[in-house]
C-alpha cells in the first residue's frame, strides 16, 4: 500500500555561511551583491580602519630604529674589542719593558726614573683596558636590552599584521551571496553576531525542510 502526501516545505542550501566582522571598522566596497557567484578565498567585502594601519606603521619605524641602534652598539663593541686587543699587546710589551728596566735597576745600571716611567706607561694601558672592558660589558648589556624590545615590536607588529589582516572578508567556499546587509560607509563591529555583514551559501547540495504534520506522521507510523 502506497500512500503519498504533498507538504509545503522550504528548500535550503546544505551549508549557509554567515560572515561577520573580527574587528571595529567601516565599510570601504562591497565587492558582490545577492545572486553573485563566488569562489573560496575570494574578496567579499573590504573595512578599512585607520587606526590599525598607523599602529603597524608606528611598529615597523620602532622596529627600523631598534635594529639601527643595535647595528650601532654592535659597531661600538666591535671598536673597543679591537682597541681592547691593542692595548692588551701593548700591555705585554710595556710589562716586558718594565720588567727589564727592573733587572736594570736592581743591578745598578741605571736610575730609577726610567722604571718609573715604564711602570706609569704600563698602569696607563691598564687602565685603558679596564675602560675597554667595561665598555664592552655595557655595549653587551644594552645590545640584550635591544634585542628584547626587538622582541617585543615584533610581536606587537604581527599582532597588527593579523588585525590588518581581517579588513578583508572572503568567501569560505564556493557558493552564491543569499544576503548582504552592509553598504560602504557602514560602521561595523566585532559584537555584531546577530547582523552578519554578508551570507553565503553552498549551492552543490540542497535540503528541504517542511513541518510535520498530524496526517504525515501517521503515515510514517505505518
Amino acid at each position: 500500500v502506497e500512500k503519498t502526501v504533498t507538504l509545503p516545505a522550504n528548500v535550503k542550501s546544505d551549508e549557509q555561511a554567515r560572515l561577520v566582522s573580527k574587528i571595529e571598522a567601516h565599510v570601504d566596497r562591497v565587492l558582490v551583491d545577492i545572486g553573485d557567484e563566488v569562489r573560496a578565498g575570494q574578496p567579499l567585502i573590504e573595512l578599512y580602519a585607520p587606526e590599525l594601519q598607523q599602529r603597524a606603521m608606528q611598529v615597523r619605524r620602532q622596529i627600523e630604529q631598534l635594529e639601527a641602534f643595535d647595528g650601532v652598539l654592535r659597531a661600538q663593541r666591535q671598536a673597543a674589542l679591537a682597541q681592547l686587543q691593542r692595548d692588551e699587546a701593548e700591555l705585554a710589551l710595556r710589562g716586558s719593558e718594565r720588567d727589564r728596566l727592573e733587572r736594570l735597576v736592581n743591578n745598578g745600571a741605571i736610575g730609577r726614573q726610567r722604571l718609573e716611567e715604564a711602570q706609569f706607561a704600563a698602569q696607563s694601558v691598564e687602565a685603558g683596558i679596564t675602560q675597554h672592558q667595561n665598555a664592552i660589558r655595557v655595549a653587551d648589556a644594552r645590545i640584550q636590552e635591544g634585542a628584547a624590545q626587538l622582541a617585543v615590536a615584533e610581536a606587537s607588529l604581527a599582532e597588527a599584521e593579523t588585525l590588518a589582516g581581517y579588513l578583508t572578508i572572503s568567501a569560505p567556499f564556493d557558493g552564491i551571496i543569499i544576503k548582504r546587509n552592509v553598504d560602504p560607509g557602514n560602521l561595523v563591529r566585532s559584537d555584531n553576531e546577530s547582523s552578519p555583514l554578508t551570507t553565503a551559501a553552498k549551492v552543490h547540495k540542497h535540503r528541504a525542510v517542511a513541518a510535520r504534520t498530524g496526517a504525515a506522521r501517521g503515515s510514517g507510523e505505518r
